[in-house]
């Protein structure tokens, strides 16, 4: 069980038939190039297996074990009207190898339902749930309502549709064509025929969502232990569909990944934390007794603290904490929408943010989303109780827990802040009203070689009280610096504001005026919102050593 990495197929229909051999040829190599590239990722074509380029590129995906989806603009016994001869033979084999054949639902509202107007609806649904279009186009220029191939790549790289549900504004990173200059028959030859160019909205954006997205099925292949709880009872879960099941399959690996990662990423924090204490801890043992042992525990320490970071930056455990969890989210929200039978993609309400910050998240989703449309038998109510009703249960103990270790974070502080005052305190009264007692000398005669003290120095009372404000100090520093990083303030108004959002979705549940798909539609909106904030502000929590 992973996420796809979806390409997309869009070409010309007239191909010279001189140029076939070798189109197949640079097909091929490239859909090889993708194969070996992202080894821990099961490709899919999504093809709607037209005369030409579509066929050319099904065949050459099928000779080398790449699953076939073909959504096609018509019902089958309408489109077939559009082939003859070989081309019609290949229509039927091609069908009869893909995995999944169904008629796309249109995307844009049907002001006149001709066969461009659903071809067009095939390119939009091709562009919008593949991660990378690949088109055998000569580079012709594309028309306002046009239906072929020119305005696929454009659907792709400018989503210049009119969508009902979608966004108008495509994140930076969105959008990417694998464009092959190939000549049509009966028009003037490209000057760069047979070129493979890439077309992308940011440089090196699909090169990054592609890594992403197999860095997650690699990451999920190797983590089996995925402790996440069901989102729906087992006896629920038997009445829902394959496609809501995979959803359900899926945010449990990203759950428990979630989970693991974040793991790691506190440990790093923690073991950082101690290390900053005992940087300021050894500095001061240097300076003050001039010891000069401490000087290279003082390096060592520093040299572990830098591994440390380096460890943590490789492993990226911070950011794949934060993307799993999106992820996971987003897949926990579309997986409910699916359940209750609502056509809808969550993606499309992302934040500015988020389609920027996790373009491979909102790919991911469109490439799952994408297929026939399955019916589950879930009763509303069921639905209800394992989203609404659990939920409440789930941000009400939240609040409890982030309170407690809200509340111990803040006692630490106090403690932390009486500690000081007190030895504050002591040292003053005793350098102003008892100074003889401050220059008094430690007896460190018995161990001066075992610290490595200069010969000469000696080490007074004054000397200790100053090492004991420093650790105070830094070990004051380093908890607000761990604790703020955890962001428990933050996480306590999060969860209770999710507790009175889903509250309220209970009150309104049994309001007879408030259709359900639109109550949980927008339940889902706001969802996918809070998340977006929350991944903004934990982005800056990096792993770090402030001093």
């Amino acid at each position: 069980m992973s996420i796809p990495i979806t390409i997309g197929v869009t070409g010309h229909r007239d191909l010279r038939s001189e140029d076939i051999p070798h189109l197949c040829r640079i097909v091929n190599e490239e859909l090889k190039k993708l194969i070996d590239a992202y080894p821990h990722s099961r490709i899919v074509m999504l093809n709607s297996l037209a005369e030409g380029a579509d066929q050319l590129c099904a065949e050459a995906a099928l000779a080398l074990g790449i699953s076939l989806v073909a959504p096609l603009p018509m019902a089958a016994e309408e489109y077939r009207k559009d082939f003859s001869g070989e081309a019609l033979t290949k229509f039927e084999r091609l069908c009869s190898a893909a995995s999944e054949v169904f008629v796309v639902i249109p995307s844009e509202p049907a002001h006149e339902q001709t066969r461009e107007y659903f071809y067009r609806q095939a390119g939009i649904y091709v562009a919008s749930h593949s991660h990378v279009l690949l088109a055998l186009w000569d580079g012709s220029k594309a028309t306002k309502t046009g239906c072929g191939t020119a305005e696929a790549v454009g659907f792709m790289l400018n989503t210049n549709y009119e969508s009902s549900g979608g966004s108008l504004f495509k994140a930076t990173g969105d959008g990417a064509v694998i464009w092959i200059v190939a000549p049509r028959t009966n028009i003037a030859v490209p000057e760069e025929a047979f070129a493979v160019l890439l077309l992308e909205n940011s440089k090196g954006s699909l090169k990054k969502v592609l890594g992403d997205t197999d860095s997650f099925n690699k990451d999920a292949q190797i983590q089996t232990n995925t402790p996440s709880y069901p989102l729906v009872a087992l006896e629920v879960m038997v009445t829902l569909s394959e496609k809501a099941k995979t959803f359900h399959t899926l945010y449990a690996k990203a759950d428990g990944l979630s989970l693991h990662f974040r793991d790691k990423y506190l440990h790093i924090m923690r073991i950082l934390s101690l290390f900053g204490v005992g940087l300021v801890l050894s500095f001061l043992l240097y300076d003050e007794m001039e010891s000069d042992l401490f000087l290279p525990v003082y390096g060592i320490i520093l040299l572990l603290s830098a591994l440390c970071l380096v460890r943590a930056s490789k492993g990226t455990y911070h950011k794949k904490y934060l993307e799993y969890r999106a992820l996971a989210e987003t897949l926990r929200v579309q997986f409910y929408l699916l359940a209750a039978n609502i056509e809808h993609d969550i993606c499309d309400s992302f934040t500015w943010s988020q389609k920027n910050e996790i373009v491979w998240a909102k790919e991911a989703i469109a490439a799952l989303l994408a297929g026939k449309k399955e019916q589950s038998s879930c009763a509303l109510e069921n639905i209800k109780a394992a989203w609404i009703d659990s939920q409440i249960g789930y941000h009400d103990e939240k609040v409890l827990r982030t309170g407690k270790k809200e509340h111990f974070n803040s006692g630490i502080t106090r403690v932390m802040m009486i500690v000081s005052l007190a030895l504050f305190a002591v040292v003053f009264s005793l350098e102003f009203f008892f100074s003889g007692i401050m220059t008094a000398v430690i007896p460190f005669d018995g161990l001066r070689g075992l610290f490595m003290i200069h010969e000469g120095q000696e080490v007074l009372l004054r000397g200790v009280f100053k090492i004991l404000l420093g650790i105070i100090s830094a070990v004051t520093l380093f908890l607000a610096n761990y604790y703020g990083k955890l962001s428990l303030k933050r996480k306590l108004s999060d969860h209770e504001k999710m507790a009175k959002l889903y509250k309220a979705a209970q009150l309104r549940w049994d309001d007879p005026c408030i259709a359900k798909e639109k109550l949980l539609i927008e339940l889902a909106e706001e969802e996918i919102i809070e998340n977006g904030v929350w991944l903004s502000y934990c982005r800056d929590n990096t792993p770090g050593v402030s001093l």
